[in-house]
């Protein structure tokens, strides 16, 4: 039982993290897309 609900939860934190570092790497990439454009963005 134990080592069953250990495999779940480590099951759902290797998802949990690859779906973070995913996000992170996203939104980085948006935001250098944005930071690095010839034209200046408003503000």
């Amino acid at each position: 039982m134990g080592a069953i609900f250990l495999n779940i939860y480590f099951d759902w934190l290797a998802m949990l993290t690859a779906g973070i570092i995913s996000l992170v790497m996203l939104y980085g990439f948006s935001n250098l897309k944005l930071f690095f454009q010839p034209l200046p963005s408003p503000k």
